[in-house]
Formats: structure tokens, C-alpha cells, sequence
């Protein structure tokens, strides 16, 4: 029998049958890791969600079942806002799609638990550059080179505040996106989603600051 505790944050919910749903959590010591739920008014799994939860299995390689312990929603739960949700929603898909399973993704997990915890602390506007930086920094850690020249990359979530809000980051925000774009058209398939393209749209027609 397998059995652990975790920190983790849902990216997707998917129904098995009349008693399950299939979650798919990206864990703070475990990586991303698909498991069954009970269906459940009360245990919910929302997108981006901050969870603790216990894992069981039988045996490795089984699927096994979650166990809720608490959820914490996130801050657009309740309020709703355009940009914010499209770049929350582009981030699960983009996670559950292009992560493998089980690998350490230390990394990736403290920029998305970043930005789960700091949503409220950005604008319509920055959440979008956000976006631009969580995806470069996935395509970077899952293997692809990104030509990022004279873009600065930042070790400490701190610090990102300050690069997105750069004039020098934004007025290349969407040639950045562009080349994520085509690594993606390149090498991964079924990977474009209705939410990041509305993020691509909205930086296309951004008035560069000057």
C-alpha cells in the first residue's frame, strides 16, 4: 500500500463513472499526479484550488484515490474577473497537458503556488505579462530552448513583480508569446486552448509603453 500527505493545487476534474471523478493535482513534493475522487458537493476539486490532501494506492502504477483534507479556492472563485480566470484557466490546461507525471517540478510548483497566493496583487493588464512569464518558464523547465535574449529571468517569485512591469518585458510580450507559440505548433500537438488564445489576442493589440 502507498500513502502520503501533499500541498497541492487542481488542474483538472474529469467524470469516471456514477461515484468518481478523475483529479489531477500538481503536488508540492510529488509532481503531477492523476488519482480518483468521490464525487462530492462538498469536496469539489475547482480549478486552481490550493488543496491538502492524502494519496492511497495499491500498488505503483495504479491509479489511486484522493482524500481531501482542506481547499481553499482562489480569489477569482468569487470574483469572476475576465483576465484573470482566462490566464488561471491557460495555466491548468497548459499543466495537465504538458507536465509529465510524478517528476519533480519543485519549480513549477512554487510559480503556480505564486501565483494562486498573488492573483488580487495584479491588474487585467499584468496578469497577462504574467502569463507570458509562467509559459516561458514551463517550456524552459520541461525542456525547450526558448530564445529569451536580453530578457532578464528572475531566481526568487519575489522578484517577478518587477520584471513584468518592466517596459523592456512588456513591449516584448508578444514576441514572446509568439515563440512559445511556435515551439508549440512545432513540437506539441492539441495543446492550444480557447483561453490562451484570447490571452494572444488581447497582447497583440496592446499599446506598447514607450
Amino acid at each position: 500500500m502507498i500513502s502520503w500527505k501533499d500541498s497541492g493545487i487542481v488542474l483538472s476534474t474529469r467524470p469516471h463513472g456514477e461515484k468518481y471523478k478523475i483529479v489531477c493535482v500538481l503536488t508540492q513534493s510529488h509532481g503531477k499526479v492523476y488519482a480518483l475522487a468521490y464525487k462530492s458537493k462538498t469536496q469539489t476539486f475547482t480549478n486552481f484550488a490550493k488543496i491538502e490532501i492524502t494519496y492511497t494506492s495499491r500498488e505503483p502504477g495504479s491509479l489511486g484515490f484522493w482524500k481531501l483534507l482542506s481547499e481553499t479556492p482562489t480569489w477569482i472563485a468569487s470574483i469572476h474577473l475576465g483576465n484573470h480566470l482566462m490566464v488561471c484557466q491557460s495555466i491548468c490546461f497548459m499543466l495537465d497537458k504538458l507536465l509529465p507525471q510524478n517528476a519533480d517540478e519543485k519549480r513549477i510548483f512554487q510559480l503556480t503556488d505564486y501565483i494562486s497566493t498573488n492573483l488580487q496583487n495584479f491588474s487585467a493588464e499584468e496578469i497577462l505579462f504574467l502569463y507570458v512569464y509562467f509559459e516561458l518558464s514551463l517550456l524552459t523547465n520541461i525542456g525547450f530552448s526558448v530564445n529569451i535574449s536580453n530578457i532578464q529571468t528572475v531566481d526568487n517569485c519575489s522578484d517577478i513583480p518587477s520584471l513584468i512591469s518592466s517596459t523592456h518585458f512588456q513591449q516584448n510580450a508578444y514576441r514572446l508569446l509568439q515563440t512559445s507559440s511556435q515551439i508549440i505548433a512545432k513540437n506539441l500537438t492539441s495543446i492550444e486552448n480557447f483561453y490562451r488564445s484570447s490571452i494572444t489576442k488581447q497582447l497583440s493589440a496592446f499599446p506598447c509603453p514607450s
